[in-house]
């Protein structure tokens, strides 16, 4: 999908900000909002990709390359971005592949609630300039290494082949891991804007 047709997608946004928009996304513009006894905020976004008329096997190397340069280590998309910014450290991902569709759901840990507006934005901008990452060669070079030392380590753990085996399996019919992690490679540098849609926001915020 075009960067211009996701920004049309997420034109509902407000905001405090003169500069650049707020989110306010989820059913209805409202995000879900719980206060609990917690030391410090927790912020949640959520979405989901139909895959109607693509090839499921690419839309799962789609969206294992989303997961691995938004979280997978401290050099990652967003959490050298967000610890850059002094905004938080902690930024976790859960993902799925169901029937034709994707699932994809960030939550980032230990944020000052006065912080939360400035947390979602930076998410929102970080979301939608996701494409941005494969004009940046140092990166990209510094990325590819560290997937291949991953892959590496990981294709030493039976435990873990066997359970990607299934898996992969049961969604797709399909548990060569070894053609997965090449086709992984081979498309490292797919862009990924494609993968984001509007979703939910969610919020634990301190009582």
């Amino acid at each position: 999908m075009p960067t211009n047709k996701i920004t049309e997608i997420f034109s509902g946004w407000s905001g405090k900000s003169k500069r650049k928009k707020t989110p306010t996304m989820g059913r209805g513009g409202a995000p879900i909002v719980i206060r609990k006894s917690v030391d410090s905020a927790y912020l949640s976004y959520s979405w989901y990709r139909y895959f109607n008329n693509q090839d499921p096997y690419m839309a799962m190397v789609k969206s294992s390359l989303l997961d691995f340069h938004l979280v997978s280590g401290l050099s990652s998309y967003l959490l050298s971005r967000f610890r850059k910014g002094g905004l938080t450290y902690a930024i976790d991902a859960d993902r799925d592949f169901l029937p034709n569709a994707y699932y994809y759901q960030i939550v980032i840990s230990a944020i000052n609630e006065k912080s939360i507006d400035m947390v979602k934005e930076e998410l929102t901008n970080a979301l939608l300039n996701i494409n941005e990452i494969f004009n940046d060669e140092d990166y990209l070079r510094k990325r590819l290494r560290y997937f291949r030392y991953l892959m590496s380590d990981y294709m030493r753990r039976p435990l873990q082949i066997a359970e990607s085996m299934t898996y992969m399996e049961l969604k797709l019919g399909k548990h060569n891991i070894e053609e997965f992690n090449k086709s992984l490679e081979t498309n490292f540098k797919m862009p990924l804007d494609d993968l984001l849609s509007n979703g939910i926001w969610s919020l634990i915020i301190p009582e």
